[in-house]
């Protein structure tokens, strides 16, 4: 929208006033009609902001969500991550009590405990490795890389060693005010409707820690729907995902019934993305006073960086190529690097086709 400016508005004004009258800067009647000008300015200006707030491309982070909503689409929360941990007792003397709800700190976070592998409550440690689940209660990705050394907030008599092994289940950060425009405008344009597959596409991305996902439709050879899904780092998800997506979107004891997502009738399998490890060669020829260790963190960057976007198309793309050339322009961009020759990727020096359903992992990058 253009919106006329305070001067515009000031001129107009004034080339209204009778021509004997005073109009000059100062006058009695340029002073009583400035302050108008300048207020019926300031409506333009925000009446063009109101306007941008009516449309989904120019909307801002509050009134889009309030349009999505008329769709039924809300942004993502802010998820905490689950953890697998372990903790043990390395004397035999005592019989070490582990409470659901003990809260433990690792690094600069803190996790509460929610239940054993054993499920029963409270857990008593003897010795051997015990496992649990904690809850990290920071919600979002901070805590997605986090492993170490668990240390209780309350003493815990007996207890010798604490420790996080791995995330079973990442977290995620508030949906971005981007990436929820672009859900309302594939909503949009792309029709879901009863179980098609832009219907499965949406539900799917929109449960916490989906990140992309493939929808393979019932064929005269495949019985099943089949989801592929990648997690919300468009990585390899966990088993604690899978279940999650397949009992939100088809519960196995009813499965076809309609309880979850799917219409009646529709059998569902899910399955994560699985991963290609990638391992570059190079043979580099190096600027004077620079060397392979150099620039060699760099270059694993720019490669991580690229497999990365790759990572991030997965759904869009029938099956991801890996290409020589890709990799080649991003190395040649370092600072230091004059030159670069016989590249290959897997020993191979031609480009790599994934399968549909496999995204690419950096492995190791050497200089030949």
């Amino acid at each position: 929208m253009t919106y006329l400016t305070f001067e515009e508005i000031l001129e107009r004004m004034l080339g209204l006033v009778p021509e004997e009258l005073d109009t000059r800067e100062g006058s009695i009647m340029y002073n009583a009609i400035a302050p108008c000008a300048l207020e019926i300015s300031e409506l333009y200006f925000r009446l063009a902001a109101n306007i941008d707030e009516c449309f989904v491309d120019t909307a801002s982070r509050p009134y889009l969500i309030r349009r999505c909503a008329e769709q039924g689409i809300i942004p993502k929360a802010a998820t905490k991550a689950i953890v697998d941990a372990y903790f043990m007792n390395t004397q035999p003397t005592w019989t070490v009590v582990i409470p659901i709800g003990a809260r433990f700190s690792c690094g600069n976070l803190y996790y509460v405990v929610k239940n054993s592998f054993e499920q029963t409550n409270p857990i008593l440690i003897d010795e051997d490795k015990h496992w649990f689940k904690l809850e990290c209660e920071t919600a979002g990705v901070i805590a997605n890389n986090n492993t170490g050394q668990l240390i209780p907030v309350e003493y815990i008599e007996g207890l010798t060693k604490g420790a996080i092994s791995s995330v079973s289940k990442i977290a995620e950060d508030e949906e971005i005010t981007e990436s929820l425009r672009q859900r309302y405008i594939d909503y949009i344009t792309s029709k879901p409707f009863g179980g098609n597959i832009a219907d499965y596409k949406q539900f799917t991305k929109a449960i916490a820690g989906v990140g992309a996902v493939k929808v393979y439709p019932v064929t005269t050879t495949q019985a099943d729907v089949i989801l592929y899904i990648a997690d919300s780092n468009y990585g390899v998800p966990t088993s604690t995902l899978i279940n999650l997506v397949h009992d939100t979107i088809d519960p196995t004891v009813n499965t076809g019934d309609g309880v979850g997502i799917a219409p009646i009738g529709h059998h569902v399998t899910v399955n994560g993305v699985f991963a290609t490890t990638i391992d570059v060669g190079l043979t580099l020829t190096f600027e004077s006073g620079f060397t392979w260790e150099s620039v060699q963190t760099k270059i694993n960057e720019v490669i991580e960086s690229y497999l990365f976007s790759l990572r991030q198309n997965w759904e869009n793309e029938s099956a991801l190529i890996v290409r020589i050339s890709q990799i080649e322009n991003r190395i040649l961009d370092i600072p230091g690097i004059i030159d670069i020759a016989g590249t290959t990727i897997n020993t191979d020096a031609s480009n790599l086709t994934l399968d549909p359903n496999s995204i690419p992992v950096k492995g190791t990058v050497t200089n030949v």
